[in-house]
């Protein structure tokens, strides 16, 4: 069969489900992705990997209804081009006009993934916002087509069910993105103590409380370190050159930037954190499990599913830069509970997370 992954992020289809697009091919299919960028920066590099690559036009950020006609128009007409036999989408403009352009082509084996939902769908229910309910709107149309929708934790597909966007009946829920647990082996910790951030510079990501939880701690422990990897972004909560260049002046964080191997930051740390405010199931804790390194993560969707709080780290309140602090002391103080929490945390993602049992379930789910 021929199947069309849909996403305006082009760079995703190439990093975070590029695993699942392989267990595709693996499976003896053919795949087309479409995506937002131009396929002259992208074709040779998907065609290296025996997948075919189409650009839609599409507006990545913003509201803009002759936009959004223009993106289900664009869609449409790869659909009718490609003809493929099921269509798989993720990403909010990706589910939304993937489905769209899909029933209006008459593509009728859809399945959507919901990968956490942003702060427009987390922000005050009882608070008017009129973005929110377009997007609504638009996702209870979209889905009303799909196949199948995919949940990566359980809120999020309570929000969807509450809200009487998707039929409970074809939700389903899988365990994240899933690692590869031989690119991101088991390593001992190091010997002195560091902590390590990865992640978009975005409020939502809990940037600024891991920075304000480290100057808290370096009163105490001027030696500690305090690592963090990841880029701005187009995101209007993102931090600004010129506030990351202020912050690193103070020598409190070390700002390394986008990596592309972020496995020896994971190894040169002894505990991952991320105070995030909402997620899917943030792949960058999932990595962490895998190297074996104890996380600290917020009371909050997509988060409490992959901390086992006192087992392989501790939940902590959502914005508490105070309560983050005391915990990375508490591992200061206590080196061997890191050491204990890390192994359980490698157990964890052997069980749970690894991706070749994520993708399988995808897989199965989609009959392929």
């Amino acid at each position: 069969m021929k199947i069309a992954v849909v996403s305006a992020y082009t760079q995703s289809h190439a990093g975070i489900r590029a695993e699942l697009i392989q267990s595709f091919i693996d499976r003896g299919h053919e795949v087309v992705a479409f995506g937002g960028e131009s396929e002259e920066n992208w074709i040779d590099f998907f065609a290296a990997r025996k997948v075919s690559y189409r650009q839609f036009s599409v507006n990545r950020t913003g509201v803009n209804p002759i936009q959004d006609i223009k993106t289900i128009a664009s869609l449409e007409r790869l659909y009718s081009e490609e003809k493929p036999d099921k269509v798989f989408t993720y990403h909010a403009k990706g589910n939304i006009y993937g489905c769209l352009a899909a029933q209006r082509a008459g593509l009728n084996d859809v399945y959507s993934l919901v990968a956490g939902l942003g702060t427009i769908f987390r922000d005050d229910p009882d608070k008017i916002n009129i973005i929110r309910s377009i997007m609504t709107m638009e996702y209870r149309a979209a889905l009303r087509g799909a196949t199948a929708v995919f949940f990566q934790n359980n809120d999020d597909k309570a929000l969807f069910v509450d809200r009487g966007i998707v039929e409970p009946s074809k939700t389903v829920i899988v365990n994240g993105s899933g690692v590869d647990l031989g690119r991101f082996p088991w390593t001992p910790l190091p010997e002195s103590p560091s902590f390590l951030f990865v992640g978009r510079l975005i409020k939502d990501k809990g940037i600024l409380e891991f920075i304000e939880a480290a100057r808290i701690v370096k009163r105490y422990y001027p030696l500690v370190r305090f690592q963090i990897v990841g880029d701005v972004d187009d995101n209007p909560t993102s931090l600004s050159r010129s506030l990351i260049d202020s912050i690193a002046e103070e020598g409190i964080v070390e700002f390394a930037g986008p990596q592309s191997n972020v496995v020896p930051f994971y190894q040169r740390s002894s505990v991952f954190v991320l105070p995030s405010h909402h997620e899917g199931t943030p792949r960058s804790a999932l990595e962490a499990l895998a190297v074996g390194r104890p996380v600290i993560l917020t009371d909050a969707p997509g988060c409490r599913e992959v901390v086992q709080n006192g087992e392989n780290g501790f939940m902590i309140p959502v914005g508490d830069p105070k309560s983050l602090a005391e915990v990375m002391i508490r591992f200061i103080e206590q080196p061997t509970l890191a050491v204990a929490m890390g192994q359980k945390s490698r157990v964890i993602a052997e069980e749970k997370y690894d991706v070749r049992k994520v993708n399988e379930a995808i897989c199965n789910t989609m009959g392929l």
